[in-house]
């Protein structure tokens, strides 16, 4: 099995390769000068995956042209039902290069997966088990290699639990059962978006005022996002893009509701 999924990531490269060399010479032949990299985030709730979602990073990561995706589960469930079910979104869309890529965490990650993720045009992440990726990412090159693929102009997409993970830092509550209220605590994520903070409706709702405070200590901005919210993330600029609203705090300011359309500056 594991020679299969070798295999079949350097069958990629290989077309990585190809591609590539074929593009730069075709830029060469014409006199094109190369574009600056746009560094892309969608952030997208927990739910069904949306037809508009998935058609507008479709659209934004120009991975019709070329390149392919790369699916990670975070919950490192072999067949997770949730990357199953991305993957089949892409393909209803007649984009066939899409691979989920399972990785252990009580192992060393392989070089094969290393430069799937570091090339990849499009690399998600499917929620599940916040601290045991980021123990993960922080003690192998995963992390370096997700904001390699970053810095190169993957367009990055987290869905769920997962959309937290890609900030500078995301939130853990701790519950004090003496006194009944809730400690934040931030813990480092995967370093995408600086001076952000995403959360789910939910935790947003609850805590509320705990989070307000922490706002105006870390002066970031708070999203909290509905099931099928989404908000597109392109260097520092925000737009909610999702079938939902979108949850917001930021220093110095009342909790807002952001519909679809709406742009925020983010503080970068």
């Amino acid at each position: 099995m594991k020679a299969v999924h070798t295999l079949w990531v350097l069958m990629i490269l290989t077309f990585i390769l190809l591609s590539c060399t074929s593009e730069i010479n075709h830029q060469h032949m014409n006199g094109a000068k190369d574009k600056p990299i746009v560094k892309q985030v969608f952030l997208i709730g927990d739910g069904a995956y949306t037809k508009q979602s998935i058609d507008e990073l479709i659209k934004k990561s120009g991975i019709r042209r070329q390149g392919f995706v790369v699916i990670v589960p975070t919950s490192f469930l072999p067949n997770d039902e949730k990357a199953r079910a991305l993957q089949n979104e892409f393909y209803n869309r007649l984009v066939r290069a899409v691979h989920i890529l399972n990785l252990d965490p009580k192992s060393n990650i392989e070089n094969t997966d290393i430069l799937a993720i570091e090339n990849a045009s499009v690399l998600c992440f499917i929620g599940g088990k916040r601290s045991e990726f980021m123990n993960l990412a922080n003690h192998t090159t995963l992390k370096t290699a997700i904001l390699n693929a970053y810095e190169k102009g993957a367009l990055i997409v987290g869905f769920g639990d997962a959309s937290t993970l890609l900030p500078n830092q995301y939130l853990n509550f701790n519950a004090d059962t003496i006194r009944h209220s809730q400690t934040i605590i931030f813990s480092p994520g995967l370093g995408l978006i600086g001076k952000v903070v995403v959360e789910n409706r939910v935790n947003f709702k609850n805590d509320e005022a705990e989070i307000q405070n922490e706002v105006e200590k870390q002066q970031c901005i708070v999203f909290g996002l509905d099931d099928q919210a989404c908000v597109w993330i392109s260097d520092s600029n925000a737009i909610v893009m999702g079938e939902k609203e979108v949850r917001m705090i930021s220093p110095g300011n009342p909790p807002a509701i952001l519909q679809k359309g709406q742009k925020i500056k983010l503080p970068f």
